[in-house]
Formats: structure tokens, sequence, C-alpha cells
């Protein structure tokens, strides 16, 4: 049986975190692969980056991922393969309160249709 994995408890990793630690998003614009350790357990990986301009000017930088290939803010560890994932390649990973129970919209249209 496997076990169901919720986004709520998952490492995480933001680019504005990376962007913290090497001195701000200007210095991280000067990087094309940032190294990224979560803990002992998980591997260490080499992360591309990508540098976009904004609508409204300036630039946002973003993780590629490294499983699907698309731009991505957050980067998620995922526990049972031990890799970093966006989560646009999760699918079918949910928060936990999506878990308990029914969502309004399906009550409200049981209360209507009853």
């Amino acid at each position: 049986m496997s076990k169901t994995v919720f986004m709520d408890d998952l490492a995480r990793v933001h680019v504005l975190d990376v962007a913290r630690r090497v001195g701000g998003k200007r210095r991280l614009r000067e990087h094309s692969t940032v190294f990224i350790s979560l803990d002992d357990a998980a591997p260490s990986v080499d992360v591309h980056l990508e540098h976009r301009a904004c609508w409204r000017g300036g630039r946002q930088s973003y993780f590629i991922c490294p499983t699907c290939g698309s731009a991505a803010l957050i980067l998620l560890f995922d526990p049972m393969t031990s890799r970093l994932r966006c989560r646009s390649d999760w699918p079918e990973l949910r928060y936990r309160s999506q878990e308990r129970g029914q969502r309004r919209g399906d009550v409200i249209a049981n209360a209507v249709s009853t």
C-alpha cells in the first residue's frame, strides 16, 4: 500500500530562498546553475536557472525542473523517488485540506439537488 503524499508535508525550495543565500536577486542572475542540497537523506542536485524579462520591467529567475524541464518558482522534494519536481510535473499532488470531506461547491450542489 502506498502512502499518500500531501503538498503540505513536502520539503520545498523557492527561488527567492536561493537568491537570499547567494546575496540577492541580482547576484542570482549571474548564475545559470545552482547546487541544491536539502539534507543528508536527499541527494544534492544541480538545477539550471532561467532568467526571463517581466512584463513590467526587470527580470524574474526560475528553476528549470530537473524532471520535466518546465520553469518553476518552487521545486518540491519527492520522498518516494528522492528527486526534486515542480508542481506541474506532479498533477496528482493535493493539499491535505482537499482530502477532508467534500469541497464547498459539492455541498452546495447537493443541497440544491435535494
